[in-house]
């Protein structure tokens, strides 16, 4: 199983680069956004970790969200695709 696969393991590699960072010491208004995969204890030893600068994001329980959504609303797939599609949205690269 690779780290992408298993939750444990990503959880586990953002907290220890929430560590590195904040070791490191970070501007006043630096802030980080760190995805957690098993929201249960590991969020909250990450939301710890990272104090006031950290905002988690539980990405399967977004999905679930947005997946229900668009069930009860039927239009509302229009609107997520517009907004979170990447359609028209290409880089052009030309060397002068």
């Amino acid at each position: 199983m690779s780290l992408l696969e298993d939750p444990y393991a990503a959880d586990a590699l953002a907290l220890r680069i929430i560590i590195a960072i904040t070791a490191v010491g970070l501007q006043e208004h630096a802030y980080i956004v760190a995805e957690v995969r098993d929201p249960g204890e590991m969020d909250t030893v990450i939301r710890f970790t990272g104090g006031d600068m950290l905002e988690t994001i539980n990405t399967i329980d977004l999905n679930t969200r947005v997946s229900l959504s668009a069930v009860k609303q039927p239009g509302i797939t229009r609107a997520f695709e517009e907004i979170l599609g990447f359609d028209g949205d290409e880089f052009y690269l030309k060397a002068w």
